[in-house]
């Protein structure tokens, strides 16, 4: 490739400057009465694993939800107010998926709601499938 130029930076980061400064950060618990259903983090065997969220997302449909998914392969809902105490099941394909706690690429990978969800309700999971 003839196009741009590899360049190596000094490991002491001398050549970006030295514009460094502290940010006051202030967290804040968002949510701070949600119990979430589906996240108990126990098997039907009673054995406990641990949860994986991959994403927080809405459905851009005015509806003012969050969607949570877990590798699990559940994905919860609350409404994005600040006193919202519990979280609902929108999808759960647990007997479809293929998940291994072992595993980090397996599971429930992805959701994506169509740009028309409010209108035509479809949406796109990305999941490695259980192969029966």
């Amino acid at each position: 490739m003839k196009a741009g130029t590899l360049t190596k930076l000094a490991d002491d980061d001398s050549r970006l400057g030295s514009r460094r400064f502290a940010v006051a950060i202030k967290t804040e618990v968002a949510f701070p009465k949600l119990n979430g259903t589906g996240w108990e983090g126990i098997t039907e065997k009673g054995k406990q694993f641990p949860l994986r969220p991959l994403m927080l997302t809405h459905a851009n449909d005015a509806s003012k939800r969050v969607f949570v998914g877990i590798q699990q392969a559940r994905f919860t809902f609350f409404p994005t107010i600040k006193l919202a105490d519990k979280t609902n099941i929108f999808l759960n394909i647990e007997k479809k998926v293929f998940y291994m706690d072992s595993e980090n690429e397996q599971g429930m990978l992805g959701l994506a709601f169509h740009p028309k969800y409010k209108t035509n309700g479809e949406f796109f999971v990305f999941y490695t499938f259980e192969d029966r």
